[in-house]
């Protein structure tokens, strides 16, 4: 793996330990206010999180990798696909998961089969106005917005955003 790769990786799983320490203290929380129940100490609720959070963001990349591995989109005549990346797609509350493909002709999302929408999306390149780099819940910097011709746009949350909008702008050129 390269550099930013393990960053990117360590990243992942130091927000997956932090994520379930809060999620874990709250629940906490609750559940003592709700039924009057004994707290967890502190640094059991630490614990819980780092072991639970460091598993699952050692184990979740390899998972979503087997999943993903096998799709392929159904592409149009004489396209082709130059560059792909494992993908969030937001359709209305859903993130659907899938894979992001950078075709010739335009970009594809297709949903692994884990989701409860499932299926294809295409977006010709001559669909789409502006491509712009996104904050995801204005905290990760791990979002890509298509804003199309007709006003609408697509948000997605990508691995590799710069690698991402970098190869799109090469083909709205």
């Amino acid at each position: 793996m390269a550099s930013s790769e393990w960053q990117q990786y360590l990243k992942r799983i130091l927000s997956m330990v932090l994520s379930f320490s809060i999620v874990l203290y709250l629940l906490d929380w609750v559940f003592h206010l709700l039924f009057h129940s004994s707290r967890q100490p502190l640094s059991s609720i630490l614990t819980q999180g780092l072991i639970f959070g460091a598993l699952m963001g050692f184990f979740m990349p390899f998972f979503m990798r087997r999943m993903v591995k096998k799709m392929y989109p159904t592409l149009a005549q004489a396209e082709e696909i130059e560059y792909q990346s494992p993908a969030n797609m937001f359709k209305g509350v859903e993130a659907v998961g899938g894979m992001l493909f950078v075709t010739n002709q335009g970009l594809i999302f297709k949903a692994h089969k884990a989701n409860i929408q499932k299926g294809q999306s295409n977006i010709a390149f001559t669909d789409i106005e502006k491509v712009e780099a996104v904050k995801t819940a204005k905290l990760v910097d791990n979002g890509l917005k298509v804003i199309k011709k007709d006003g609408s746009d697509v948000q997605f949350v990508v691995e590799n955003r710069d690698e991402l909008l970098h190869e799109i702008d090469k083909k709205l050129k």
